[in-house]
């Protein structure tokens, strides 16, 4: 396989070399599709996209220490559990397209599209968070529009990761934290958790402001090399139940899960999109920018 990236393009080597991430590695039958195409769950905002990145992520923020890597000030413990943001009310999501199983190559994954359905060129952290923290920025994926309407920005949580929210719950008010659980075990809120999230999420770019007091982060790969790495890995995907998350009372009178915003990219005049990269940036959450910074809005690295 040869790729380089230069500027906003990939420059791919020889068709052969691009046609696979890996001989072996297939797409299985997972019915994964854009936002358009594949639309969150009604009820509990999870999209199978969604939740192979949160997978993704908890297999990034676990990864061994990579001995070139000398940038990190603090030593390199693995994540417990993985969040990222699906489609969050400003920002970006790390999620850029779709991976849709193609019949006509046997399910064969290729280098180009793994590459464009993940990333903007923000690294997985992994970094100590509060059970607090985690219940507060669940409760934070609702917030009230000014028209009144209920608005849902879905996290998609790792594979080891189950929780409830109520349907009639008002804003702030929507997960119990005795119906979080983090591999089979209640989510304690005076307890402390390895969080793996891109940094994008732990700087509030997307929205969710009770991460933003992390403690001891650790910087992985990349999300481009970092996404091509996992499904190396892997080998195989296959399609994620949507079973993580339970959206309660559904049936009761003045139930409502939440509308969820799907947001088109950022455009330039002449209405081409702007790389997403320059798209992080520019839609970030401003409420969480330091303005008395000099340097402005921090990038997400």
């Amino acid at each position: 396989m040869s790729a380089t990236h230069q500027g906003d393009e990939l420059q791919e080597g020889d068709l052969g070399a691009e046609r696979q991430v890996d001989d072996l590695v297939d797409i299985g039958d997972l019915p994964v599709s854009d936002e358009h195409e594949e639309p969150v769950a009604p009820e509990g905002g999870e999209r199978r996209l969604g939740l192979l990145v949160a997978d993704w992520a908890l297999w990034a923020g676990s990864r061994p220490t990579d001995p070139e890597n000398d940038a990190n000030v603090h030593p390199n413990v693995a994540a417990q559990l993985a969040l990222v943001a699906v489609a969050p009310r400003v920002g970006v999501t790390v999620i850029a397209g779709d991976l849709v199983r193609d019949a006509a190559s046997g399910g064969a994954v290729t280098f180009g599209r793994c590459w464009r359905a993940v990333g903007f060129g923000d690294p997985i952290v992994s970094a100590t968070v509060t059970g607090q923290q985690i219940h507060d920025a669940l409760e934070q994926q609702w917030t009230t529009a000014a028209s009144g309407e209920l608005l849902f920005a879905p996290l998609a949580v790792s594979r080891n990761v189950r929780y409830t929210f109520n349907t009639l719950g008002g804003v702030g008010d929507r997960v119990d934290p005795a119906g979080v659980f983090i591999d089979g075990v209640a989510l304690s809120l005076t307890g402390t958790y390895r969080l793996a999230a891109p940094s994008y999420t732990f700087l509030a770019n997307d929205g969710y402001g009770a991460l933003s007091g992390f403690e001891a982060p650790y910087r992985h790969q990349r999300d481009f090399e970092s996404f091509v790495a996992y499904v190396r890995e892997i080998q195989t995907l296959t399609p994620a139940a949507l079973n993580r998350v339970t959206a309660a009372n559904t049936t009761r009178r003045g139930a409502d899960a939440g509308i969820v915003l799907d947001r088109g990219p950022l455009l330039y005049p002449d209405g081409t999109p702007l790389p997403r990269p320059e798209a992080a940036i520019l839609s970030a959450d401003p409420a969480h920018t330091d303005h008395t910074d000099p340097r402005g809005l921090r990038p997400p690295c």
